[in-house]
């Protein structure tokens, strides 16, 4: 009965491992999409700030480029902030993989100590069955 409960809960901690790196998976592909987003942001403010210094420009045109120069930095600025809260996310989950790779060896460690202790129990019964078996017989 314990070593059935003691299977359990392994099996629900080996479940919840798996959906855990199933999660860091899709957090290091979303790590790495926004790294991409931040690559393309800069060659963008580039591209634009080597416009915005080409040639002459009149007024508007003016505005409308450092305009939009200014709402690239921002986009660049909200995407390391993304990128940062992706990683500390990955960091924790990591930390809690671990963490479960560590119980279920515990676990499986328990198990296979119940189980032996089971088997050793089952021989003690069988001698112990053997010698009254042997006793008897002396007897009659």
């Amino acid at each position: 009965m314990v070593i059935s409960r003691i299977g359990r809960i392994i099996e629900v901690r080996q479940k919840k491992k798996e959906e855990k790196e199933k999660e860091l998976k899709e957090i290091k592909q979303a790590i790495e999409k926004t790294k991409e987003e931040i690559r393309e942001t800069g060659k963008e403010y580039e591209r634009r700030y080597r416009e915005l210094l080409c040639g002459p420009i009149d007024g508007c045109d003016f505005n409308v480029i450092r305009d939009y120069l200014y709402s690239l930095e921002i986009k660049e600025k909200e995407l390391i902030e993304r990128l940062n809260l992706l990683v500390g996310k990955a960091e924790k989950l990591g930390e809690e993989l671990l963490f479960l790779h560590r119980e279920i060896k515990k676990l499986e460690k328990l198990k296979e100590r119940a189980i032996l202790e089971k088997k050793r129990e089952e021989s003690r019964r069988a001698q112990k069955i053997i010698d009254d078996i042997a006793l008897r017989s002396k007897e009659a």
